[in-house]
């Protein structure tokens, strides 16, 4: 594999030596460095972005190569880890061969069925005026005391059942 990734560095450098007029070594070097941290079966697909990124910018002096080829290469890692571990298609339940966008799915299918039940209007009218202007105080970002926050909490566990009622 490593003799295979050497071949494709080396064609891929060669290919942008005459258009970006660097020495053959230093952009094996460039090319090399950025991609030994990529799994094997990705790291065409690398190279041949780094090679688009490196020729539509024309950089001058090999720094600018590497820096270029750092971005590039970290912008790509980024992306390959969010759809190598948050893939809708991994299978969560092996044996009823449940995927994660199918758990996704349900979920918010239950939270729009559980929010279409609570009637806002109905609720503020439930709530006492004193409850209600400490939840006006909250809902404005202002601070609440000791009081008014155990008062709120107080009040919202023993009515729970207004919310769903």
């Amino acid at each position: 594999m490593r003799r295979e990734l050497r071949q494709q560095i080396n064609e891929t450098a060669q290919a942008l030596t005459g258009v970006l007029e660097f020495k053959l070594d230093d952009l094996e070097r460039v090319l090399r460095y950025w991609t030994r941290r990529i799994p094997d079966q990705d790291r065409e697909d690398l190279l041949q972005g780094l090679a688009i990124k490196l020729l539509d910018a024309m950089p001058n002096t090999v720094g600018l190569a590497f820096s270029l080829a750092k971005g590039y290469t970290m912008d790509w890692l980024r992306k390959w880890y969010i759809r190598q571990h948050v893939s809708l298609d991994l299978v969560i339940d092996a044996e009823s061969k449940t995927t994660l966008g199918d758990v996704i799915a349900d979920e918010v299918q239950y939270e729009a069925i559980t929010i279409g039940k609570i009637d806002a209007a109905r609720l503020w009218q439930l709530i006492p005026k004193y409850e209600r202007a400490i939840v006006v105080k909250k809902l404005q970002g202002k601070r609440l005391s000791k009081a008014e926050h155990w008062d709120l909490n107080r009040f919202a566990k023993k009515h729970l059942d207004l919310v769903y009622a």
